[in-house]
């Protein structure tokens, strides 16, 4: 009797069971499979859009890895749907299958789909400082408060150099740890947490922590070559001539070919004063036997003008124009170096037979040319001004 109870209630368990199952799964469903990507660090997103002519207005679906693990949930939304995979306790998931079912009462059809897999991760934000004396810049990891358990804990990659955080860097704050040695210029590579072979990421316990940007975790950048002793403020400048203009991305160096650009800046003696800037800066000769996209255009004029009034030019120097529209300094610096602090200025060219032109607004120059000239801007931007004329 005892028996026969318990069968009878299994029984009804399961028969609840069938008819659960077949209100959410009814035989008019439209199932698709489908591996859409593998994960190997903290929680996932799933996305799934829907394409050509979908009709449900609602629907279920499954998401499955292959450590066992198994999310449903349901949607309206005709296009499509994200749905967060939290982390499970496999480390490596190679396969996330989607299976996704049409409204079961209506029949509509759920149309043909498609999946992506994105895994988010950690912003990874750092900063160079330039030392101007030296020419060389010290890296810092500038949101490190946002690591889980102590950021000094985790592992850096700094040009191949690897080691706990607190090994190779020093504590500033709760957010900065700075890089206990100086970066010359020339390319380097950063990570945290980075491997050279897998996604990289950080046992956090309950989940991994990611700080990936790519599928080895390193960021690569460019320190740009600042003679030692050039402080003040540096920046890097681009123009074109409309007279010299020919095609592509080069101007001509017609002149320079002809023989016709002095080694001796040519403004003063057309009357035009400079301002905190002696007259008179020349090239060295061999400046002028330089081809190609850094051969000499010709002499220019740079103003820097007060971002209060824009009409007061602040100082102003001689400069030399390439042929890839790059303004260099007349040692052939890349940037050009003014002795005034750092600040907002508004930047002006000038040239004989051209005219004028000045930046629309004022621009954040710094003591390093790298450094951005806006809140939105990249590393290394540049103001770029074309200059009508004959």
């Amino acid at each position: 009797m005892v028996l026969l109870k318990y069968i009878a209630r299994s029984a009804l368990v399961l028969v609840l069971g069938i008819a659960i199952a077949h209100k959410a799964r009814s035989q008019c469903n439209v199932a698709s499979v489908v591996t859409i990507g593998t994960v190997n660090c903290s929680g996932f997103d799933v996305v799934v859009q829907f394409f050509g002519t979908p009709t449900m207005t609602s629907y279920a679906y499954a998401i499955s890895t292959d450590d066992g693990s198994v999310y449903l949930s349901g949607g309206t939304n005709s296009s499509g749907y994200t749905y967060h995979v939290p982390w499970t306790n496999d480390p490596v998931v190679t396969a996330v299958n989607v299976t996704a079912f049409d409204d079961p009462t209506a029949c509509q059809s759920i149309g043909a789909w498609t999946g992506t897999l994105n895994r988010p991760v950690m912003d990874l934000q750092y900063s160079l400082t330039l030392d101007c004396s030296t020419g060389l810049r010290a890296l810092r990891w500038t949101n490190a408060n946002i690591a889980c358990g102590s950021a000094g804990s985790h592992t850096y990659t700094v040009d191949g150099s690897t080691g706990t955080v607190a090994s190779g860097f020093t504590q500033e704050s709760a957010a900065v740890w700075r890089y206990n040695t100086l970066l010359a210029a020339g390319t380097h590579t950063f990570g945290i947490d980075a491997t050279p072979t897998a996604y990289p990421g950080y046992n956090c316990g309950s989940f991994t922590q990611c700080w990936a940007l790519s599928t080895t975790g390193l960021i690569t950048f460019v320190a740009q070559s600042v003679t030692p002793g050039d402080c003040g403020t540096n920046f890097n400048l681009r123009a074109f001539l409309d007279g010299c203009y020919v095609s592509g991305t080069l101007m001509s160096d017609g002149l320079r070919a002809a023989g016709l650009i002095p080694t001796t800046e040519p403004y003063t003696a057309l009357g035009y004063a400079y301002t905190g800037s002696p007259s008179g800066l020349t090239i060295a000769p061999a400046m002028l036997s330089t081809t190609g996209a850094n051969a000499i255009v010709d002499w220019m004029v740079v103003e820097l003008r007060s971002a209060v009034s824009p009409a007061t030019v602040v100082y102003s120097r001689a400069v030399v124009l390439q042929r890839d529209g790059d303004v260099v300094d007349t040692d052939g610096s890349a940037y050009i170096n003014v002795p005034i602090a750092a600040g907002s200025q508004y930047v002006a060219l000038r040239h004989r037979n051209h005219l004028a032109v000045m930046t629309a607004a004022a621009i954040p120059l710094n003591v390093d040319p790298m450094a951005p000239r806006s809140t939105s801007a990249a590393r290394c931007c540049q103001p770029t001004v074309r200059m009508p004329g004959c």
